[in-house]
């Protein structure tokens, strides 16, 4: 768990050295009024319930479900959310994995990010009888929370955290 900690600190701190040329052929854009990111051309951008998600291509080939391996962009701006904090968004989380689906570890931490500080949360837990990770991912701006949220089986979490963290790296508020 060291390795992924130290890995997302060096998502969030240090400047990329890949060379702009092979970059910019492997990667596409996602933009909308709020904020834009760059994800790898092998994940493909769809809509959850309103939300933008992404999930690697090659995974959906072989298992349709989406839901098992995706990165979701939660605006938290309903009329019910508004008044709340992300230490409340936070305590819903942990309460709702802990009392239905057997939450196995639960982690909180800052980090200071280009995007201000984020609160990160690790989680794993069983649903529907399947092990998952889910790392989040919680920044505010302009008064309104954001939530990254990465959820995939645990069985494959190592083989797609670094380009989902990636796609997490690119996030950038548009004001």
């Amino acid at each position: 768990m060291k390795f992924y900690t130290i890995l997302i600190l060096c998502f969030f701190s240090c400047g990329s050295t890949n060379t702009e040329s092979t970059q910019t052929e492997k990667i596409r854009v996602y933009e909308n009024d709020n904020f834009s990111l760059q994800y790898p051309k092998e994940w493909h951008n769809h809509d959850n319930h309103g939300y933008p998600s992404f999930s690697p291509k090659l995974y959906l080939k072989r298992d349709r479900n989406f839901f098992d391996n995706v990165l979701t962009i939660y605006k938290l701006d309903h009329e019910r959310d508004k008044s709340k904090t992300i230490d409340d968004f936070i305590k819903d989380k942990k309460e709702r994995a802990t009392t239905s689906t057997n939450e196995t570890r639960f982690q909180q931490k800052s980090l200071n990010t280009k995007n201000g500080t984020a609160i990160i949360v690790e989680l794993d837990e069983r649903r529907d009888y399947r092990p998952m990770r889910e790392i989040t991912f919680f920044l505010t701006n302009n008064e309104i929370i954001y939530e990254l949220k990465y959820r995939v089986r645990s069985n494959i979490y190592d083989e797609y955290i670094n380009e989902a963290l990636a796609i997490i790296d690119s996030f950038e508020f548009k004001n």
